[in-house]
């Protein structure tokens, strides 16, 4: 609104009724390195997210506030490995099947979790919206061509 204070969010996690919520880091990435031979893959995958301040609320709550602090919120840093093989030559003993391939993998191979944000994220303490949840998870895939 013209008039109205600006605040910056860049750099911050916060979770109120400003217009702004979640974590908006200054640095984000998902980068991967893939090697191929043949018929083999593997593929290294990494995921950053710099680290940011939790200001709770955030805006003219926040700059008002006795209680609230900067807390820092740590960056994060995750690993994912997958290999495959896939077979793209029809089979001569099952017409129909025209190729075929199957692969394994894990994300978060070391098991991190989110950072806390105690003081945006009150009822979990951390963005599940912007940081997975879910730990180091294993897959096997497969899938056939007709």
């Amino acid at each position: 609104m013209p008039g109205q204070k600006f605040y910056e969010y860049a750099g911050t996690v916060t979770n109120g009724g400003t217009g702004v919520q979640g974590t908006v880091p200054r640095v984000r990435f998902y980068s991967t390195l893939d090697w191929k031979l043949e018929k083999y893959d593997v593929t290294l995958g990494n995921t950053f997210i710099s680290s940011v301040t939790d200001i709770g609320p955030g805006g003219i709550v926040y700059e008002n506030s006795k209680t609230l602090k900067a807390l820092p919120v740590a960056s994060y840093i995750t690993w994912d490995l997958r290999a495959a093989y896939t077979d793209d030559t029809p089979s001569s003993t099952i017409r129909p099947i025209k190729g075929w391939a199957v692969a394994m993998g894990v994300n978060n191979i070391a098991n991190r979790m989110p950072p806390l944000a105690p003081q945006a994220y009150t009822d979990n303490n951390a963005d599940v919206s912007t940081y997975s949840p879910i730990g180091r998870l294993v897959y096997v895939m497969g899938n056939v061509k007709f």
